[in-house]
């Protein structure tokens, strides 16, 4: 297993990283709703000052609904290359 520092890895723009989810598991949403991702969103949160998750589509995949429970908002691309407000 592999310590949370040493998994984040370091990109061209200054102070942004990302966290690679790495081989596709057999059944993701399982995962996205364990006890261990609790423990990750916990740690990346209090080292981090924002947090951004990348999911599937919506109503392709449960992935984003489970994952938008951790952070304390969401943002909702609905339509590529469209801005609109509520």
């Amino acid at each position: 297993m592999v310590s949370l520092p040493d998994a984040v890895v370091p990109t061209l723009v200054p102070n942004l990283f990302l966290l690679p989810s790495g081989l596709l598991p057999p059944n993701p949403v399982e995962l996205l709703a364990s006890e261990s991702m609790n423990g990750v969103c916990a740690e990346v949160f209090s080292i981090f000052d924002f947090v951004l998750f990348d999911t599937p589509p919506l109503l392709l995949m449960a992935d984003g609904v489970i994952v938008s429970s951790h952070p304390d908002g969401a943002v909702l691309v609905v339509l590529e290359k469209r801005a609109s407000s509520l």
